[in-house]
Order: structure tokens, then C-alpha cells, then sequence
């Protein structure tokens, strides 16, 4: 298999197994998915399998957090180094399904913005109580002409939230199967440009829309990072953010967004290797049914949102894949 970027396209979510199996672990979590992560790990999926990784091999996840790729590959067999900044909970719903270990490693006094951003069930100690006021205010902005229908969207979506979360029949059903065959996780808590592993210590790193959280000047010490912890001849599998000619950073969501030539340059692939039609594959996003229909609620309740109130025609950004093996 050799090195390519591609930007991944709507023909992704024709293989409907793998949808099913996405949303199998969703629902056994409670967990919303983002607008394109259905793209980004069935890419994932297809790749692992075209190399054959052998089951019980260690797969990196660099930048999981608590997101769905981990569960998915631990389901497959595989043995899995969840790596995060952040310190992390074991997530209520994989309790009696998967066999977690913490590993919390020290970080010294590394910051990034992105670490408060995403807290994964953590409290936040300094963070000021809300007034009665506030609460005030946002209880009569449900009421505001033309927001009204929005908003009480809004309300439905928290109240299957937490009817999901309390009475979560997908998770008792699951938790009553045979996990043997299950591969191990570790969350292991780390930066992308040291991370607490010896050299070669993995078979594959797979990282779903991650890598765009770093600090830029990191990123190309990051892939240098990457490779040391692989295996000779070992593939990494990265999905991350492309823009259409230069790259920008999008505030809200605290991520970079990689043109085509950034790309090359970083992961050193020559351009007959780079499929980037941008426009193509945006317009092909913005007609798919499939992503509108299986789009999380969620969406549609900001505007700061890389899909303002759900709208796949103003998408910020495309999703795109680097498969980079190690020499």
C-alpha cells in the first residue's frame, strides 16, 4: 500500500456494514457523532483492512479523547494505545464492555488552548457559577420570534439526551454479550510531540480529525513523533481538516484547516499520489442525503458550527485522508 492524501468523499458511506457497525457503538455510548466522522473512520476501516493488520496488533489512536474509532477497533480485536492531552474519565457506557486501563503520564507545564476546550468529563475548577440571571435570560430567549422552533428543537434533543442516558437499553444489551475476543485500551495521557512511548512501539497510528487541534509549529515535529513510535514499515492512518488553497485557522472550534500544498509538504508525498479535487467533493457533500440524514441534532443548534444550523452547503472545511507508511 503506498502513501496518498485524498479528500474523502460521499462514495465512503456507500458501505452500509460499516455504517451499521458506527452506529451500533453510538448508540451503545449515547454519543453524537460529528458531521463527517462516518467518512473519516469507514476511510479508516478500509485502509486497516486492504493492509491486513493482524488482530491483537497495537494501534495508536493519537487525539482520541473518548471518541468512537478507539471502541470501534478494540470491537475488532485490536490492541489500542488511546493517546490524549486531556485527562480522561472511563466513559460510563464502556464499563463491563471493554477492558480500560489510566495511564496518567505528567505533562510538566505543556498548555494548549484545546485542553480546556475539551475537558471529557473532567470539572473545571475555575470555572465561574452561573447567576439566576443568566439562566433568566436564556430561559425567555426560548421565546424569541423566530428562534422558537429552534429552540424548542433544542429542548427535545436535551430531553432524549438524558432519557438515553438514564434508560440506555443498547448498553445493557451489549453489555451482555462475550467481549473475549476484544482487544485492550489504555488511555494514556500525552502531547503529539512527545509522546511517552519507546521507538517502535506500535504496529499502525490511526488519528480521526485530531491533528488540526495542534499547535501549528508543532505539526511537523508531531509526524516526526509519529513515525518514531512506529514499527519499520509500519502505516499511519490520519484524517484531518483541508482547505481549498491556504491555510486558516477556524476559532470556534480551535482547529486548523491544511491546503493541499501544506500537506505535501509536511508527509513529503509527491502530488501524483494527492487526490484533492475540493470543489468536486464539496459539491458532493453538500447534495448528500446520506450525511443530512444521519447529521447529530446538535448541528443545527449554533451557528459557530463548521456547519452553521446544520447546513451541509455552508461547510467550512472538507475531511481529508493522509496514509503515510514508515520507511
Amino acid at each position: 500500500m503506498q502513501d496518498k492524501i485524498e479528500i474523502l468523499d460521499t462514495a465512503l458511506l456507500e458501505n452500509k456494514s460499516k455504517l451499521k457497525e458506527i452506529d451500533h457503538w453510538l448508540k451503545v455510548f449515547n454519543w453524537p457523532n460529528g458531521w463527517h466522522y462516518d467518512l473519516d473512520i469507514i476511510w479508516v476501516l478500509n485502509n486497516i483492512e486492504r493492509l491486513n493488520l493482524p488482530k491483537g496488533s497495537t494501534i495508536i489512536d493519537a487525539g482520541a479523547g473518548i471518541g468512537m474509532t478507539q471502541f470501534i477497533l478494540a470491537s475488532r480485536g485490536y490492541n489500542v494505545i488511546s493517546l490524549d492531552f486531556t485527562k480522561r474519565q472511563i466513559p460510563r457506557f464502556a464499563k463491563g464492555i471493554f477492558n480500560i486501563e489510566s495511564v496518567d503520564t505528567a505533562l510538566g507545564d505543556y498548555q494548549h488552548e484545546y485542553m480546556s476546550f475539551m475537558t471529557h468529563g473532567q470539572s473545571q475548577p475555575n470555572k465561574p457559577k452561573k447567576s439566576a440571571g443568566y439562566y433568566f435570560s436564556k430561559l425567555r430567549k426560548l421565546f424569541y420570534p423566530g428562534l422558537f422552533l429552534r429552540n424548542v428543537h433544542s429542548i427535545m434533543y436535551q430531553f432524549m439526551q438524558y432519557v438515553h442516558t438514564h434508560f440506555n437499553v443498547y448498553y445493557a444489551l451489549e453489555k451482555q454479550r462475550d467481549h473475549s475476543s476484544f482487544g485492550k485500551i489504555t488511555f494514556l495521557r500525552g502531547t503529539f510531540n512527545n509522546i511517552p512511548l519507546e521507538n517502535n512501539a506500535a504496529d499502525a497510528l490511526v488519528s480521526v480529525s485530531a491533528f488540526e487541534h495542534n499547535t501549528y509549529e508543532d505539526m511537523p515535529g508531531s509526524i516526526s513523533e509519529f513515525k518514531r513510535v512506529l514499527k519499520p514499515h509500519a502505516p499511519m492512518f490520519i484524517s484531518t481538516s483541508a482547505s481549498d488553497n491556504q491555510d486558516w485557522y477556524f476559532n470556534p472550534p480551535k482547529a486548523w484547516n491544511f491546503s493541499k500544498q501544506t500537506l505535501s509538504s509536511w508527509f513529503n508525498i509527491p502530488n501524483e499520489k494527492i487526490a484533492f479535487d475540493y470543489k468536486k467533493v464539496l459539491e458532493n457533500i453538500k447534495n448528500s442525503k446520506i450525511l443530512k440524514k444521519r447529521m447529530s441534532p446538535y448541528y443545527k443548534l449554533s451557528v459557530e458550527s463548521a456547519l452553521p444550523y446544520g447546513n451541509l452547503k455552508e461547510a467550512k472545511y472538507l475531511p481529508v485522508g493522509i496514509l503515510k507508511i514508515k520507511e
